[in-house]
This record gives C-alpha cells, structure tokens and sequence, in this order.
C-alpha cells in the first residue's frame, strides 16, 4: 500500500510537470515575419540575415518564437498577397517586408503601423541617412526602417566595347552616345544583345523604374518629370515622357535590344545577372548597382574575372543637361501591420535586424548601398567592390513620388512602354496613359505640359 502510495505521488509530479510543460509551450508567443521570396541571388543573403536577427531576437526574448512567412510569386503578386494578409489580425503578419514605393499607399490604406514612437527613442535611429529617414514617411510618420538602398547606371563588357573599337572607360554624354555606341555594336559583334533594358508590364516596377524613370529623370523637367512637386500634380504629357517612349520603341524595334519575347519573360532579371552578363552575351545593361552580388564567391553564378570585365557608368540626361546624369534609388524596408497584437516585439526584432552588424553584411551580400553612415565600420562593407562608384552615382539620384496613386501609375507606365516596345504609335501609348492617370487621381490633378 505504501508503495502505491510512492507511485501515486510520483505520477501526480508527473502529472504537474507535464502540465506546467503545456501551459508553457501554449504561452509561447509567435511573431510572424513575411517577406518576399524572389530570385536565388536575393533570397538567400535575405533569409541568412532574417535567420541570424532571429536567432539574436529569440536568445533575449526564450517565450517567443519567430516564424517566417515566405511569399512566393512575382513582384506584382507578392504587393496583392501581403495587402489581403494585411486585412486581418487573423491573417496578418507581424513584421512586413516592404518596398519603399509601397509605403504611402499601404499607409494610407491603413496597413502599416506608424513608428514614430519607436524611432523617437531608438538612438540609432540618428545614423540613418536623413534620405533613407525620409524614404518611408507618409504624411510626416514614418511607417518603415530601410534596410539598404540602390542606384542604377549602366553596365558595360569592356571586352566587347574594345572589339567594337570603342574606348573604356567608357562614359556616355547623352542619350544619343547610348544609341550610336549600341548600333556600332550591332554591326560589329553580331550575336550580342547591344542594349539591355527592362521595359513592359512582366518586371512591374524593375520596368518603371530601372527603365522608364531611368530615361524621363534625365529629360528637361528633371525632378518633376513624373509628379511636378511644384504644382503638386502628376504630369500626363509632355515632351519628356514623348522622349522616353522613342528611345524605348528605338531600341526595341531596331534590334538594339533584347528580342521581345525575352523582354516580357517575368524572370528575365534573372537570365541577365546569371546568365547573359557572365556569358558575354550583353554589351550594355541598364540595370541596378547590386548585379554584381550574382558573381561573388558564394553568389549564385560565381564570376572570379567580373571585376577585370565589367565595367559601369552614370547615367547621362538626355543631351547632357545639367546635372549631367541621372540615376534612381529605391530600397525595402520592414514595417509592423497595424493590427499586429505584438507591435512592440515586432519592433525589438526591427532593432536587432537593422543594426550596423547585421545591415553591413546584408547589404554586402545583397549588393545594397548602405543606410546608416557605421556600416562601414564593419570590414565586410568597406571592402564592397566599386562602392566609390556607387556612391558618386548618389549624387545624381531622384526617389519616387511614393504617394497612394503611384503603385497604379506605375502599372500605367508599364503599358505605355509596352505599347512603344511593340512599335505601335507612341501618340496612342501617351493617350492611354493620359486617361489612365486622370481616372487615377482626377482632372484637378494632373497637368499637360507643353
């Protein structure tokens, strides 16, 4: 009888410890993190930077868990697919991945928890560059901390410029440098691509904004090109967008550039940084500074000469107008939904992720510029290749209107360019998207100029 007695005891221990086991398993918190799975050169420096800030985040913080929410499609369908998560508290991440253009119409939709109160207090927040403070407020709040940014310029072979008899460095003046180098290429070396742009609505915002914007900065109105800060209303015509969509229908329909069916291939990003860059097989690329994560050592296509081959120029404005060139800065950031019921984790994990350690080394991987002025204390950034090239390219940059309207008018411009690309009348391109836009934003918002 004593001995069942023991028994009893020890199973009501037993019992008690299990118990006490459960309780503590079902109190751990869990705190959701969406972002983008996208192409094989980003994806893994993101998720070895999202993995380490986990790790850190979950050694000072034992009750919560966090756990990764990966969406997978294209750019365009990633943007829908955290909107309808965003929704609800019930689907909705905590932490969000956010491009800096999408910014403005998540908050106004009432998707993003503003982080004044955060970044008030943060002492760090007093290294990000005021550009990289201001990228992600909408109506004086800040609603997202960057995690790097971007400029874009054109890469060039020098190997094959020199078989054309052409000399590098090589620096285009203008718009029309760009076209004589790219036709001189077309007779000379046959079998390349002279002139690569991304262009059509597949690319979304890489063709709004690594092409169409990269041309219409550059023309008269410079800055006010797309949204006239002026006047405070979007521009449907003028001379400038006329401009752009020649030069997008020249190179396209005179064989300078990709042929279309590549054009309008979703991955086609992919294919140049993996494939035709390192083959040979593009002389000039219109692209952003980060290609070249593709070949680093442990980048997806390894490339130990790209240093000796490929070379990278500004810009230019469309005659050489002052400034002289020209170049856009993007970038992503992470923000909190609003409805998060652990916004206040969610912004210790922001912390831990968008320090100088972990920022330094991710945006080296990636092939970001940075966005606080101490991540080049760390070794790992200082040593990223052509940085002082980059950073001159800074000098010229313009940021996108990141109003409510413009994830729209981006998809509108997208059409225009594939209109031009197509060789059909640049006069309907600019119609459609005149009436387009006015349907966006209304009649007392938009100007003509002539």
């Amino acid at each position: 009888m004593k001995k069942f007695s023991v028994w009893l005891v020890l199973l009501s221990i037993l019992m008690l410890l299990l118990s006490v086991s459960v309780m503590a398993a079902t109190s751990q918190t869990i705190l959701k993190v969406a972002y983008w799975r996208q192409n094989p050169q980003i994806i893994g420096p993101k998720t070895a930077w999202l993995t380490k800030a986990a790790s850190e985040f979950e050694a000072t913080h034992p009750n919560v868990k966090v756990q990764f929410v990966q969406i997978v499609g294209s750019e365009g369908d990633y943007y829908t697919k955290l909107d309808l998560m965003m929704r609800s508290p019930n689907t909705a991440p905590d932490v969000v991945y956010e491009d800096s253009f999408m910014i403005g119409s998540d908050a106004a939709a009432g998707f993003l928890l503003a982080l004044n109160k955060y970044v008030d207090n943060w002492s760090e927040w007093q290294h990000f560059y005021p550009s990289m403070q201001d990228i992600t407020k909408f109506n004086g709040n800040v609603y997202g901390v960057m995690n790097g940014s971007d400029v874009r310029g054109l890469w060039y072979n020098k190997d094959i410029l020199q078989k054309a008899g052409i000399n590098v460095p090589w620096q285009p003046k203008n718009w029309a440098d760009i076209i004589n180098t790219a036709q001189l290429i077309k007779q000379k070396i046959p079998g390349v691509i002279p002139f690569s742009m991304y262009s059509g609505v597949p690319d979304d915002e890489g063709s709004t904004m690594q092409g169409f914007e990269m041309l219409l900065y550059g023309t008269a109105m410079g800055n006010n090109s797309l949204y006239d800060w002026d006047t405070g209303k979007w521009v449907i015509s003028s001379k400038g967008i006329e401009d752009t969509l020649n030069f997008i229908q020249t190179v396209f329909t005179q064989g300078l550039a990709e042929p279309l069916q590549d054009a309008l291939n979703p991955q086609y990003g992919t294919v140049v940084g993996q494939q035709l860059l390192p083959e040979g097989k593009i002389a000039i690329d219109l692209d952003g500074m980060w290609v070249w994560n593709n070949w680093i050592a442990n980048g997806p296509t390894p490339w130990s000469d790209w240093e000796k081959v490929m070379g990278f120029a500004l810009m230019p404005t469309q005659y050489g107008q002052a400034p002289g060139y020209v170049s856009l800065s993007g970038g992503w950031a992470l923000s909190i939904a609003a409805v998060s019921k652990n916004s206040d984790l969610a912004w210790d994990f922001i912390k831990i992720a968008a320090s100088a350690e972990n920022l330094a080394s991710f945006d080296y991987h990636i092939g970001n510029t940075a966005v606080r002025d101490d991540e080049v204390n760390y070794p790992i950034y200082a040593n990223s290749p052509m940085a002082d090239v980059f950073a001159n390219a800074m000098n010229y940059t313009h940021y996108r209107p990141a109003f409510t309207a413009y994830p729209k008018i981006s998809y509108q411009i997208d059409l225009a360019m594939e209109t031009a690309m197509l060789g059909q009348p640049i006069s309907s391109a600019m119609s459609n998207y005149a009436d387009a836009v006015t349907g966006i934003v209304g009649s007392q918002n938009v100007e003509s100029i002539k």
